[in-house]
C-alpha cells in the first residue's frame, strides 16, 4: 500500500474520531453530503453534455481544419496545425489538450508547433466552458459582458503567445 492510500485511510479515521468526539453520526452526514452532491451534479450534467456534444460535433466535422487552412493563407508564419487549438481552447480544455498531444506526437514537443501549442494552452482559458458550466449551474441569464471580456482576453493571450514564440523561436 502506497503513502496516498495510507493518508486517505488516516484521513477517514480522523473524520470518524472527530465525529464520535462531537457525538455526530458520520455516516448520516456522509449520506446528506452525497445527496447534495447529486443535486449539484444533476444541475451541471445537462450543461456538460451539451458542451461535449458541441465539441465532438466540431471536431468530427473537420470544419476547424477547413477554417485553419483558410486562415493559414492570411497568416502564413503560424503553422496550420496550431489553428484548431486556437479555436478549441476557449471551448474545451480537454479537446485542446488532445490536439496539443497530437502535435507532440506528430512534430515533437521541442518543435515550433509543440512550443506554440504549449504556450497557447497555458496562456489562455476555456472561457465558453467556464461560462457555460458555472453560469449555467447557477442560472445566470445575462452573461454578455463576461463572454465578451473573456473572449477578448483569450484573443490577446493567443496573439501574444504566437508573437512571443515566433520572436524567440526564430531568433
Amino acid at each position: 500500500m502506497d503513502i496516498t492510500n495510507k493518508l486517505l485511510i488516516g484521513f477517514v479515521f480522523i473524520i470518524f474520531l472527530y465525529s464520535s468526539y462531537h457525538k455526530q453520526d458520520a455516516y448520516q452526514s456522509f449520506i446528506r453530503g452525497v445527496k447534495k452532491g447529486l443535486v449539484v451534479f444533476m444541475e451541471v450534467y445537462p450543461v456538460m453534455v451539451a458542451m461535449l456534444f458541441a465539441v465532438i460535433l466540431l471536431k468530427e466535422s473537420h470544419l476547424l481544419m477547413d477554417i485553419s487552412n483558410i486562415v493559414k493563407r492570411f497568416v502564413p508564419s503560424v503553422p496550420s496545425s496550431i489553428w484548431p487549438i486556437v479555436f478549441f481552447r476557449p471551448i474545451s480544455g480537454s479537446a485542446s489538450l488532445t490536439l496539443v498531444m497530437d502535435i507532440f506526437h506528430t512534430f515533437g514537443p521541442d518543435s515550433i508547433e509543440g512550443v506554440l501549442a504549449s504556450v497557447i494552452q497555458s496562456s489562455t482559458d476555456t472561457t465558453l466552458y467556464v461560462l457555460t458550466l458555472y453560469f449555467g449551474s447557477i442560472q445566470v441569464k445575462n452573461m454578455k459582458n463576461a463572454l465578451s471580456i473573456g473572449l477578448f482576453v483569450d484573443v490577446i493571450g493567443m496573439c501574444l503567445a504566437i508573437l512571443l514564440v515566433l520572436f524567440f523561436y526564430t531568433c
